[in-house]
């Protein structure tokens, strides 16, 4: 099974830390993540 380790921030820059634990902003990378991948997987299925 493959896996992806994405790396969105640093918790020890407080300002990275902020960013990250704000729920707006989770969401906003969790949505471009999952874009990602269906975009990724679109390609592969050529279509």
């Amino acid at each position: 099974m493959p896996s992806v380790l994405i790396e969105s921030g640093f918790l020890t820059n407080p300002t990275e830390e902020r960013y990250l634990n704000d729920k707006a902003n989770q969401s906003y990378m969790a949505a471009g993540i999952y874009r990602a991948f269906r975009e990724y997987k679109r390609e592969l299925e050529g279509g």
